[in-house]
């Protein structure tokens, strides 16, 4: 670990000293079109490029070959000029001193010398998001969470309440009967909208609900369902692929995301599932920016189409896109806010009914 925080006295970060590079698993395949590898010899062109992919590993100087080798074996298409870059495997030791600072100096140089890509980091631990809040800078924009299986504790939940006093929080796949109690509390926060396993699974369009407007998601493994991780810490209830899949999608797809973090990477009984797992996400993820519209809040209000609800005397104003059949909620008492809401809730108020993500807002 010396080498690391050898240049970082003088306030300079050098990608290609702190990062490992990745000479064994170069080899031609179809991900030559898109994907361009840090090597010993060769730093990709990462401050142009739309994607940024790295590891964030624990306690180990090796790379995890795994996650490349799927990636260089798919298929790639050449159609878009955005690049996609991998930036080996950023060594990190929690117990170094200055350890917290240090990491959010490399990941602050990362965005910016590149403030429009999206980052995707993989780490084979959980992250601590205390340490990472000074990277993350929450905003307004909406915050993804995935907690694991067996939820946090204490101290994840301090962190997570203390970023909603700015950002909008979605807290997605929780599972009540694993979930300890101290979780329940946040759904009394209007700015707090926890979602259900199976929400995400019964309503299509909550998973793009969730993502329309979010800068930051993070995720542990141990969300998957045990026959897609094969990892004994993943319940037999969690996320199929076609869940997973459809999150890193939608991240792609969204207008303002601009972090994922992903944790929870273990050797486990078939490692290999796992490594597959994460590269489906990251193609996913190059398949949503590919396919992204322009939407709201890249567009004025005004291009929307404006419909009025009367609920219990409540007047509710909800945005349509004609284009892309995207709802949003208007909140007059809360600052302008304007929130994205799924079809299902948009049919509740037309009958009447205050779904509750909108009724906690007025009681």
């Amino acid at each position: 670990m010396k080498r690391l925080f050898a240049n970082y006295s003088n306030n300079q970060t050098v990608i290609d000293e702190v990062f490992l590079p990745l000479d064994h698993v170069i080899y031609p395949s179809y991900g030559k079109h898109v994907w361009h590898w840090h090597t010993s010899d060769n730093l990709p062109d990462w401050r142009h490029a739309g994607l940024i992919v790295f590891g964030l590993h624990y306690g180990t100087d090796e790379p995890d070959f795994g996650v490349c080798r799927n990636l260089q074996s798919m298929e790639w298409s050449p159609a878009s000029n955005t690049r996609a870059v991998h930036l080996g495997l950023l060594p990190v030791n929690p117990h170094m001193p200055r350890y917290t600072e240090w990491l959010n100096h490399v990941l602050q140089y990362i965005r910016a010398g590149n403030p429009d890509a999206k980052i995707m980091v993989y780490a084979n631990r959980e992250i601590d998001l205390e340490g990472l809040k000074q990277w993350y800078h929450w905003s307004r924009n909406t915050v993804y969470f995935t907690p694991a299986v067996r939820a946090s504790g204490k101290a994840m939940l301090a962190s997570l309440i203390d970023a909603t006093e700015e950002a909008h929080l979605h807290v997605g796949g929780i599972q009540q009967f694993y979930t300890v109690k101290d979780f329940s509390h946040l759904a009394s926060f209007p700015q707090v909208d926890i979602w259900r396993l199976s929400d995400l699974k019964e309503q299509n369009d909550l998973m793009e609900v969730i993502w329309r407007d979010a800068s930051l998601g993070i995720a542990g493994l141990d969300v998957l369902a045990f026959h897609v991780a094969g990892n004994r810490r993943c319940g037999v209830a969690g996320f199929d692929i076609y869940d997973w899949v459809n999150m890193f999608y939608q991240f792609g797809l969204s207008l303002t995301a601009k972090d994922f973090v992903l944790s929870g990477l273990e050797g486990g009984d078939f490692p290999d599932k796992e490594a597959e797992a994460i590269s489906m996400g990251i193609w996913h993820i190059w398949e949503g920016m590919k396919n992204k519209t322009e939407d709201f809040p890249l567009i004025e209000r005004e291009a929307l189409q404006k419909v009025e609800f009367n609920i219990d005397g409540h007047t509710l104003s909800l945005y349509l896109n004609p284009q892309t059949g995207r709802w949003w909620i208007y909140f007059e008492e809360e600052e302008d806010k304007m929130l994205p809401v799924s079809r299902k809730s948009v049919d509740s108020l037309r009958n009447g009914q205050f779904p509750f993500p909108v009724l906690k807002y007025f009681v």
